[in-house]
């Protein structure tokens, strides 16, 4: 399995029908658990994560790790109606003011 947040990245689409299905995952490298992971894959035995130290002319930081990468979901009620919600808010508003 592969997630990312990043957009352009092939992991992307997997992690927000998980997310807006009120899943969310822990991801493992070597058991043990990793914060801020933009990209995780099993297969390939990677992740890339934001490294934690100031950001870089405004840019953050990242890392590329490799190991054996376990990719956990779980879910949580609340990521879903959260997920529509941030959605439905950059909606434009139509009306006379919106479009």
């Amino acid at each position: 399995m592969r997630i990312s947040v990043d957009e352009n990245d092939a992991g992307f689409e997997a992690y927000a029908t998980a997310f807006e299905d009120g899943r969310v995952f822990d991801v493992l490298l070597d058991g043990q658990r990793i914060d801020d992971v933009v990209t995780a894959d099993e297969v390939e035995g990677f992740l890339i994560r934001v490294v934690p130290t100031p950001s870089c002319w405004g840019m953050p930081l990242e890392e590329t790790l490799a190991g054996t990468v376990e990719i956990i979901a779980k879910s949580k009620p609340w990521a879903a109606d959260n997920f529509r919600k941030m959605i439905d808010a950059l909606k434009p508003v139509e009306g006379p003011h919106g479009t």
